[in-house]
């Protein structure tokens, strides 16, 4: 059935229903029933646009993908852009068929309809290109990690987009290939102008090739610490231990020592213990065991044997250097351990009247190189 003969149809139909007053054209040349066919046309397209959509998603949804249903979370983005296709054509049909207008008349909504229809096989594209991530990832996890996935999604979003702005131009009949060719000849300029972006480009994809860093990592840097919550083309996000968002650019963390203190295998505790000078010998070894034995008596103490010993002899001070290392990574289980060290070291310190202001502890903070001097 034609567009025409459709709409011929539904005229005659609803001309059965109406009185025969009706069919004369009196509104704007078209006769009531015309309008009346046009109206019906339209609030029926758009009572079942949104259902339309979703039934579509939810046969999308039922496709198996490696042994499991894709689910409507996939396809969800969709469903904003389904739901307009019928209402589309309801117009189209009420304007052309139903009012009998010319065809140049819907031309417009046709294109619109196109360009609805691109913007969907994008958004399929969009969705094959994480699926098929999603099956790199399970072939090699180690390689296909999502923070590799978020990054060449983005990079390839980018081609879809332009590809899409493509194809919307040639819709309204402009010279695609001359566009082209001219973003082509202006490439250098643009190269040029656009040189730190692009310098950030090719650093974040060093970041990925080189694997310096995942989402959720904790990196500290000459200017910063904290934990990644994104990696972007040009720069990428670090939540500090303040909570503030701190956005650096991809060339700063691959130009600079960077620590990524989340691939650390244990930590560290380190201590400088300053003692009088009219500390004994025996105060001193006494202190040394009890170091010994409180260290071996902790879960958290790894295979690794404590280091115990005088290091200097400093403002009329003797150092005693202390190191052991946590097998836990967790920053509050240092902490923890931290605190139970001094503690112990406090107490021995009251016992034997080795009081303060002559008794001094510097704490190296876990992964710097500069001690940072903390009376006990």
């Amino acid at each position: 059935m034609s567009d025409s003969s459709f709409g011929c149809f539904l005229v005659d139909r609803i001309s059965a229903l109406l009185p025969e007053s009706w069919s004369e054209p009196v509104i704007i040349t078209r006769a009531p029933v015309q309008w009346a066919a046009a109206i019906i046309v339209i609030l029926a397209a758009f009572a079942l646009g949104k259902p339309f959509a979703k039934l579509i998603v939810q046969i999308l949804a039922n496709i198996r993908w490696q042994g499991e249903r894709l689910g409507t979370t996939r396809f969800a983005r969709l469903i904003p852009t389904l739901k307009w296709i019928l209402p589309l054509f309801g117009l189209r049909y009420a304007l052309v068929c139903a009012l009998n207008l010319s065809a140049d008349a819907g031309r417009a909504l046709d294109i619109l309809l196109q360009i609805f229809l691109i913007v969907i096989i994008l958004l399929l594209a969009d969705t094959v290109l994480q699926l098929l991530f999603r099956w790199l990832e399970l072939r090699n996890p180690k390689k296909m990690t999502e923070t590799v996935q978020l990054f060449y999604l983005q990079i390839l979003r980018i081609f879809l987009v332009i590809l899409g702005i493509i194809m919307v131009l040639s819709l309204f009949g402009l010279n695609v290939s001359g566009i082209v060719t001219g973003l082509g000849i202006g490439g250098l300029a643009v190269s040029l102008a656009a040189k730190d972006t692009l310098t950030n480009l090719f650093a974040g994809l060093t970041i990925m090739t080189d694997k310096m860093f995942e989402l959720g990592d904790i990196i500290s840097g000459p200017e910063f610490e904290g934990t990644v919550e994104y990696i972007g083309l040009r720069s990428s996000r670090v939540r500090s231990f303040e909570q503030t968002e701190l956005i650096i650019p991809n060339a700063k963390l691959t130009d600079n020592v960077l620590v990524n203190l989340s691939n650390m295998k244990k930590r560290r505790l380190r201590l400088q213990i300053s003692l009088p000078v009219d500390i004994s010998l025996e105060q001193i070894d006494k202190l040394k065991m009890k170091l010994e034995e409180f260290v071996q008596s902790r879960e958290q103490k790894s295979e690794d044997q404590p280091y115990i010993a005088l290091e200097s002899l400093a403002d009329n001070s003797l150092v005693l250097f202390f190191q052991f290392y946590i097998k836990s990574l967790d920053y509050d289980v240092f902490v923890q351990e931290r605190d139970a060290v001094l503690s112990f070291i406090w107490q021995f310190l009251k016992e034997e009247d080795l009081k303060l202001p002559w008794s001094k502890i510097h704490i190296f903070p876990d992964g710097k190189t500069s001690p940072k001097n903390t009376p006990s």
